[in-house]
C-alpha cells in the first residue's frame, strides 16, 4: 500500500468558468478567463460582452502572497486576493469575494 500524500500543486494556468459573481459592483467579469504562459491572460463571453476591467493582457502571480496583480482595459493594475482550493478560484478585494471561478476540465 503506498503511505505517500497525493499532493497537487495548485496551477493558475489554464482556463476558468466564472461560478459566482458580486452583482452589486459597476462592472461584470468575464464568463471565462484563461492564464496562459508567459503571463498573458484573455477573457471570453457572451457575444458583445462587455468587461470594463478584465478585457485580457499580463498578469503577475505572487504565490507566496497569493496575490494577483492584472493589467486592467484602462492599463490600470488590479490586485486581488487569491483563494484557491483544488479546480476553484476565489478573487476577493478587502476580503469580499468578488469573483469566483472553477477550472475547466
Amino acid at each position: 500500500m503506498d503511505t505517500k500524500k497525493s499532493t497537487q500543486r495548485f496551477s493558475l494556468l489554464g482556463a476558468w468558468k466564472l461560478t459566482t459573481a458580486d452583482k452589486s459592483l459597476s462592472y461584470a467579469f468575464p464568463e471565462i478567463i484563461e492564464f496562459k504562459e508567459k503571463n498573458t491572460y484573455s477573457v471570453a463571453g457572451k457575444e458583445g460582452a462587455y468587461h470594463p476591467i478584465l478585457d485580457g493582457g499580463w498578469y503577475e502571480y505572487n504565490t507566496s502572497r497569493k496575490e494577483l496583480a492584472i493589467n486592467t482595459a484602462n492599463d490600470a493594475i488590479k490586485k486581488y486576493a487569491l483563494r484557491e482550493k483544488g479546480d476553484s478560484l476565489t478573487l476577493l478585494e478587502n476580503d469580499k469575494v468578488l469573483a469566483a471561478y472553477v477550472k475547466e476540465k
